[in-house]
């Protein structure tokens, strides 16, 4: 079996059967298909872009009677433009960009919901310029809606899954733009204001390759991550496997390409035959799953990849990279966690919903320890610039970006594990660290016990400043709720919010860490598009903070079965 029919399947999925993610089945209508004629490498503008009509479950309603008077303003104080909020990924706002602080947090009320018909996952992250937000969906559609009132300004069908957090940029010419990444590995780069798609490219000739994590722009040239799905493939007549993690520079104006950095150098070759007879390849693995951290200074990237899927391991996967932002030429690896090749085969399901074969396990296999956490690049106390990593292993770790990666400090805050530790990302609160911790229950023995919660680490030394544990108590009879911490944190004045599997978004006193709100999005919700909508885990997606909003998605059901959800949602005090 091969890739491509693995593919062709997961295309045919729609959102609403996204378990697929581990490949225990599909459900559901199709989503529309690739444009015909489209091959890896090419930016030419497909037949036609779709329109997206009413039957995307927009009621006339919905739509703004005009689009705002301005255009997006992605240099005002409060815009939010990119996965981390700035380049080095630090995911805070200040007093000069946000009204919000930790005492209002219990005035925040629902100011309006939009609801993303027909999915159950709302995974990539809107951003926000001015009176603009962009929503990209599990059903293939770009949206620009009005960021005060939620009504829809336009929306773009491309046709296929949008996983990724949005990005927008602002062209040497002038023109804004929205950069959003799909499950196919194509980038779209997209008009700002009418929606016109500019250019689109296909990053991967591999059949499984995704962009997951959000594509970073910085000086006219974006720079893209591509993972896949290959980890996941469970059949035993799959030639599992041969993907490798990449980063792609390209030229935002046109998407010419400008270099590839490739996480494997070494190309992967047969390894003899699994127990089914099917030829094993490798190396393999090493996808890239987070947005990139951008260091001007250095003129560096930094980012994060996952284990290997097949042996034999390289010293390259569950790692850290630093590259030249010119060239992609490595500068320095930092390997979290050696020997990790690992496969969806190699994790029973301790659900009991389904049997897995592990006929794709590698021999000897490892702990599933990826870094899926952006790096953040912080200033301590001390003054000194530190690269700040939390893995799935449970450890964050400072490195130091002068001395090729050098561990400075290492501490634990969770038990680990393939659903453990650090998972989705981190937040900067001036010299301190807020850490979300997943630690989710997954049927392993392990040698520490769960430790489910967020937590404030000092940049400077990794001590653990204060702890709160995750909810008791809030899951009663949900049915896939989990209390613990999958999503990124975001800071603003005086507090941290963070979302949790649980569906309640959480507000953490920046000093201590006292417990100050809690919100619970799992219920229904009466939208802006008339269109009924619901709440559910949050994981993907990390709250969006401007001057007077909290924007946050809800609904996590693709990743291990969570509640599901479909809202955008905006919160503001009751004067706003």
């Amino acid at each position: 079996m091969t890739a491509r029919t693995i593919a062709s399947r997961w295309t045919t999925c729609t959102a609403s059967c996204l378990i697929a993610i581990w490949l225990v089945g599909c459900q559901g209508e199709n989503l529309p298909s690739p444009e015909p004629g489209e091959t890896p490498g090419t930016t030419e503008q497909p037949a036609e872009d779709r329109a997206s009509s009413l039957s995307n479950g927009v009621a006339e309603a919905g739509r703004c009677a005009a689009p705002p008077a301005s255009g997006p303003d992605l240099e005002a104080a409060d815009a939010w433009t990119s996965w981390g909020g700035n380049v080095e990924n630090h995911r805070a706002r200040g007093p000069e960009r946000t009204r919000l602080n930790a005492g209002v947090m219990e005035e925040l009320e629902v100011e309006w919901a939009f609801v993303v018909p027909e999915v159950q996952t709302m995974r990539s992250q809107p951003v926000v310029a001015g009176e603009w937000l962009f929503l990209a969906g599990l059903d293939g559609v770009l949206r620009a809606l009005d960021a005060e009132r939620g009504c829809l300004i336009w929306e773009k069908t491309i046709g296929t899954l949008l996983g990724a957090a949005l990005t927008l940029h602002r062209l040497g010419d002038g023109t804004p733009v929205v950069i959003a990444g799909d499950w196919e590995a194509r980038v779209h780069v997209v008009e700002a204001v009418g929606g016109e798609r500019l250019w689109h490219r296909n990053l991967s000739e591999h059949e499984l390759a995704r962009i997951s994590g959000a594509p970073a722009a910085y000086d006219g040239t974006l720079y893209v991550p591509v993972s896949s799905g290959e980890s996941a493939v469970v059949e035993p007549e799959y030639e599992c496997c041969t993907f490798r993690g990449q980063v792609h520079a390209l030229d935002a104006a046109d998407g010419s390409l400008r270099w590839t950095y490739r996480t494997i150098d070494e190309e992967p070759t047969p390894r003899g035959e699994d127990a089914a007879g099917a030829t094993r390849y490798g190396p393999s693995g090493a996808a890239v799953w987070s947005a990139i951290t951008i260091d001007p200074d250095r003129w560096r990237l930094y980012f994060g990849t996952g284990n290997n899927y097949s042996n034999p391991p390289t010293e390259t996967s569950s790692s850290i990279h630093a590259v030249d932002m010119d060239t992609g030429e490595r500068a320095w690896v930092f390997q979290g966690t050696a020997g990790d090749a690992w496969m969806r085969g190699c994790w029973p399901d301790w659900r009991g919903e389904v049997e897995i074969d592990d006929t794709n396990c590698p021999e000897d296999h490892g702990p599933d320890e990826d870094f899926g956490a952006a790096p953040l690049l912080v200033t301590g106390a001390d003054g000194r610039e530190r690269l700040i990593v939390g893995q799935k292993s449970g450890l964050v770790r400072a490195l130091d970006p002068d001395a090729d990666g050098e561990v400075l400090w290492e501490t634990r805050v969770g038990r680990g594990g393939p659903v453990g530790g650090v998972h989705l990302g981190m937040a900067v609160a001036d010299d301190r660290i807020i850490v979300p911790v997943l630690d989710r229950y997954d049927g392993l023995e392990h040698e520490r016990e769960a430790e489910p919660g967020v937590m404030a680490l000092d940049a400077a030394t990794g001590e653990v400043l204060w702890r709160t544990p995750a909810l008791e108590g809030i899951c009663g009879d949900r049915d896939g709720c989990f209390p613990g911490f999958s999503a990124p944190a975001t800071v603003l004045p005086g507090a941290a919010v963070v979302g949790s599997l649980d569906g309640t978004l959480q507000a953490f006193a920046l000093e201590d860490g006292r417990r100050l709100w809690t919100f619970d999005t799992v219920r229904d919700f009466e939208t802006v598009n008339g269109v009924p909508g619901r709440g559910g885990a949050m994981g993907g997606a990390g709250p969006v903070v401007t001057r007077n909003r909290i924007y946050l998605v809800s609904g996590y059901w693709a990743f291990a079965g969570n509640m599901p959800g479909n809202v955008l949602l905006s919160l503001a005090p009751p004067t706003q």
